[in-house]
This record gives C-alpha cells, structure tokens and sequence, in this order.
C-alpha cells in the first residue's frame, strides 16, 4: 500500500535540471558524513532521460567529501553513494553548498547547513514525506496486530486514518510547490508521488501546474528541461480537446461506446452482451475520497433492480481493493479492471464516474451523484 522508505530513487525521472544561461562558474559542494569509513561519494546531475557521474571522491579520515563544479545553469544534482543512498539539491552557479549527513543512511539523515533555497525545501520535502511515512509504518504495523470480531470496524478506521495522512501530506506538497514555483526543485513534490500514490496531475490541478510552468518558463525559456515541462503542458493541452471531444459523444441519447473488458473471474464481457437489461456503468478509482460510501450508495440502491446490471469498472493500480470490493459488491454486479481506450471513451481517465446505459445500448444518463442515483433510477426504470 504505501513505500516503507523514503522513495528517493523514484525521483529521478522525473527531477530536470534547468539553466538560464549565466556565464560558467565555480560552485562547491562540501558533504560531512558521521560512520564512515572512506566510503566513495559520487556527484551527478539530474537530466529528464538521464543520471549522469560528474564526478567521484573519498571521504577523509573526518568524513569530509568535496566536489569543485564548474557550471553556468542551475539544475538538480545528487550527492550519495548509490541510488538508494543519496541527497537531491537545488545547485545554481556561484553559490556554495554544505550538507550534513550519517552516510548509511542519507536520505533520512542529511541536513543542507548552507545551500541554495531550492536545496532548503527539498530537504523540508523530505522531512515531511518521511514523518508520514513514519505513521503510517505505525498504523500499519499496528493493523498486523488487531484479532477479533472487530478487526473489520479497526480496519476501516486505519484506513480513514491512512487517508488522512496522505492529504496532509498533498496540502503540504501543495504548499511547498507554491511556495517555490519558480524554483526547478519545485519540480520534485510536484510529481513525486506518495507510496504508490501520484498526488498531483495536470487534469486534477490545473492552476498548479500553469503556475509552474509560467514562471519557469518565464525564468529559465531556452532550457531544454523546462521545456519538457512546457511539452507536457502541450500534451496535456491536446488531452483536454479530446476530451471535449469525447464527452460530445456521451450525451444523452447518444450510443454508449461498446467495450469488451476482463473481469474478477478472468472473462472477457462486453457492452453489447448486456443489451436488454439496464446498465449502470460505474467508473471508481480508490485514489478518489469517498470512494467506499459512493460504491456502498450506487449498490445499495441497483441491488432493488432484476432487470440492471450493475458494471463497476475499476481503474486503479491496487489489486486487493478491487477484489475486495467485487467480494462486498457482487449482487447483479461484474466487476471489471479499465483499459485506456475504455476510459478515454467514457472521458474517465482520471476520476470517478457513474452513468446508466438502456437496455438498447443509449444513454439515459452521463453523470450521476451519488446523492442522486435512486432518483435516477426510479425515473427509468419500473419496480
């Protein structure tokens, strides 16, 4: 469910390093490290498609490691031993950096004593992602531990708990990217994601990612990694007119597009076969709040209906909440994983989705709440 580490490595495609095209300078980077024992320290630098080695040394017999760059841009570097074991920094030309650090374990440990603004809220990021992961560690552990008739109520009030962790965790992401969005280290809690959970896209936060890309665009125009960024802006973009498009063609009335999807018990089952009986067509993703009382709502009033099928489609990455909720969820209903054309075609790709298709394949209805699913079904269908 969630990453027992800090997720450095996951970083790394997606840290860029950005230059604004000053003239070449000196800048140095001075690590102490605490338990060493002449281990190799390396330095790279961050490029969208890459990691490159700049440059390598020996810490001392006091654990000092010094690296001597010469760069004219400033950009996203790594100090560390391996890719499991490293410190993420903001460097800019001219401008010293100092870190503390116990170099077995670096991620968890460094300290940036003097260094760049952009260096100071990666290692704020850091913290704050740690500490959550921390708790739920806890929350975890202590759910391992429940016995009873009552582990079913414990676990779902871990799970609430769970949930809550990860929004203080994006309020805090949040906060951190807006603070410094013309800052290239921005680009870090703006797309690191949270255990196996991405908190931020393009098509959920809009505003967010203009901002970024604005300013960093209007700071740094010709580097080639801020116009990465400015190309996925781009694609994103072309994403939404397809999506208008899309949804033209899902209006009421209009033919459901057909589908064929794999379901819980390895079939393959497709719109067209469900022709004749009442369909409502229900898109749910567990990274969406509320999804268990939408899913409990949705059933509880398609369970009345012998002539509906209730079609939960499930887009997600967690297997064993899906075939939790096709084992709560099973009465008149199929239980399906999505497929990308599928959800393109139901302009679904990114949230939840309930619509009731008619037994003639059309659509009666494209967008209904869960606070209006009962109504919508007593409108069109007979007891």
């Amino acid at each position: 469910m969630i990453a027992r580490s800090f997720p450095f490595i996951a970083l790394l495609a997606l840290a860029v390093s950005c230059g604004s095209g000053e003239d070449s300078q000196l800048t140095r980077i001075k690590a102490q490290f605490t338990h060493t024992n002449y281990n190799t320290v390396y330095l790279h630098q961050l490029l969208p498609d890459q990691w490159i080695v700049l440059d390598s040394t020996v810490t001392d017999d006091e654990g000092r490691a010094i690296f001597r760059l010469t760069m004219n841009r400033t950009g996203l570097y790594t100090v560390g031993t391996d890719r499991d074991n490293l410190a993420i920094m903001e460097l800019t030309p001219h401008q010293d950096h100092e870190l503390l650090a116990d170099i077995r374990q670096i991620p968890h440990t460094y300290i940036i004593k003097e260094g760049s603004q952009g260096s100071v809220m990666l290692e704020q990021f850091k913290k704050i992602t740690q500490r959550h992961l921390n708790i739920i560690d806890s929350l975890l552990w202590e759910l391992d531990s429940y016995q009873g008739d009552d582990i079913v109520l414990k676990r779902a009030y871990t799970d609430s708990l769970i949930r809550s962790v990860h929004q203080r965790q994006k309020e805090q992401q949040v906060r951190l990217v807006r603070n410094n969005m013309d800052r290239i280290a921005c680009l870090i809690p703006l797309f690191q994601p949270f255990g196996r959970e991405r908190l931020f896209t393009p098509e959920r936060y809009p505003d967010l990612f203009k901002g970024v890309h604005d300013q960093l665009m209007e700071k740094y125009p010709e580097n080639p990694h801020v116009l990465d960024l400015h190309q996925r802006m781009g694609d994103f973009l072309e994403q939404q007119a397809m999506r208008r498009k899309a949804e033209k063609q899902l209006q009421p009335s209009s033919p459901a597009p057909e589908f064929a999807l794999k379901t819980i018990d390895e079939q393959r089952v497709s719109l067209e076969q469900l022709q004749g009986k009442f369909v409502l067509l229900h898109f749910w993703t567990n990274q969406e709040e509320g999804f268990r009382s939408s899913m409990e709502a949705a059933s509880k009033a398609a369970v009345s209906y012998q002539q509906l099928t209730h079609f939960f489609i499930y887009h997600g990455t967690d297997r064993l909440v899906w075939r939790d909720a096709a084992a709560k969820h099973h009465q008149n209903s199929i239980h399906a994983l999505a497929e990308p054309m599928v959800l393109n075609a139901y302009n679904t790709t990114d949230h939840s989705r309930i619509l009731l298709i008619s037994p003639e394949g059309k659509i009666l209805d494209n967008q209904i709440s869960p606070e209006e699913i009962t109504h919508t079904l007593e409108k069109h269908i007979k007891r």
